[in-house]
């Protein structure tokens, strides 16, 4: 499943195939948790059903406070299926100047425990 990338909202990729879950490009619409409801369901229906290991991809240029907390609910989520059994791995994209990205990044590792790499 595919949602397209709008001007505020970002390009996000859900593929049962691949064990795959993208999130790409900007995230400050104010009305953006629609997008993230949508991973969410995801994570909770289509991931116990995967064999695969799942690989998440997150590369958020630019994102507000509804984001950071869509992030936190995403996390908790992913958390759940790792202790279920799922083997996650995240990949986090961010430009190294980014101080607010970098900190959300260490608090959600912190809070979750969820293996996350992070490139700048």
């Amino acid at each position: 499943m595919e949602i397209q990338a709008t001007k505020e909202g970002p390009y996000i990729n859900l593929s049962e195939e691949d064990s795959l879950i993208e999130i790409i490009g900007q995230s400050y619409s104010e009305d953006v948790s629609s997008k993230y409801a949508v991973v969410c369901e995801w994570i909770e229906k289509e991931m116990p059903k995967l064999d695969k290991p799942i690989k998440v991809v997150i590369k958020l240029l630019v994102f507000n406070s509804v984001t950071h907390k869509e992030l936190i609910k995403l996390f908790s989520l992913l958390r759940n299926q790792f202790d279920a059994g799922k083997k996650i791995s995240v990949e986090w994209y961010v430009d190294n100047e980014d101080e607010d990205s970098i900190e959300l990044i260490e608090e959600l590792t912190m809070l979750y425990n969820l293996p996350v790499e992070v490139f700048a």
